[in-house]
């Protein structure tokens, strides 16, 4: 009998302490923030920040209409138990900048560079984005929010997925496109991003 209480006592125990770590939140929020100069790839930011932590890690990816696993860079995550601390160091956000302007190249991203110099000052600065890039992106953005973009007016495999009305299609020209969707815990969105080519969907989820 002893036992038996000593036992329930000890799965209590466990359990009120396992309880919180269910109750923190990961928030993870997407951004569509430039678009290359065909369409067939665009650049979106991910930051991802925790409850149970402080600081968050700010990446930014590369997606495009043939890879099914984007290409990520990440120059800056201050996540920790205790207190934010820079896990990147100068020399690594460096070499990924370099990295990064490679696969801007590659990709013929205009309007999009990397600033090395800035890993010893600012890292969320490293990454520049000009005015003429950042329109576009703005404006595929505001044609998907008012469900004008090509994506949902004639992609019948895109509307089907998305029928529930819980999703905005972002896309330059068609090729390529975004469905930004869902909030997170603390009210933050888009918290979730599905990328489709010619109507498949060709990574499930940016989170």
């Amino acid at each position: 009998m002893r036992n038996l209480l000593f036992a329930s006592l000890l799965v209590g125990g466990l359990l009120a302490v396992a309880t919180p770590a269910h109750a923190m939140g990961v928030y993870i929020v997407l951004d569509v923030v430039a678009w290359n100069a065909d369409g067939t790839a665009a650049l979106v930011t991910r930051s991802d920040s925790s409850s149970a932590e402080a600081g968050a890690s700010y990446d930014y990816l590369i997606v495009t209409t043939t890879d099914k696993t984007p290409a990520s860079f990440t120059f800056t995550n201050t996540r920790d138990p205790d207190k934010t601390t820079e896990h990147v160091t100068a020399a690594t956000c460096g070499k990924t900048a370099t990295a990064f302007t490679a696969a801007l190249a590659k990709h013929k991203f205009k309007g999009v560079t990397a600033k090395t110099n800035q890993c010893k000052v600012a890292r969320r600065e490293v990454v520049v984005i000009d005015k003429d890039a950042n329109k576009v992106a703005k404006d595929a953005a505001a044609a998907g929010a008012a469900g004008s973009s090509r994506a949902v007016a004639s992609d019948a495999a895109i509307k089907a997925e998305n029928s529930n009305g819980d999703g905005t299609a972002v896309t330059a020209n068609g090729q390529l496109v975004i469905v930004l969707s869902g909030a997170n815990g603390d009210g933050s969105a888009p918290a979730h991003a599905a990328v489709y080519a010619a109507g498949t969907r060709v990574i499930e989820d940016l989170r």
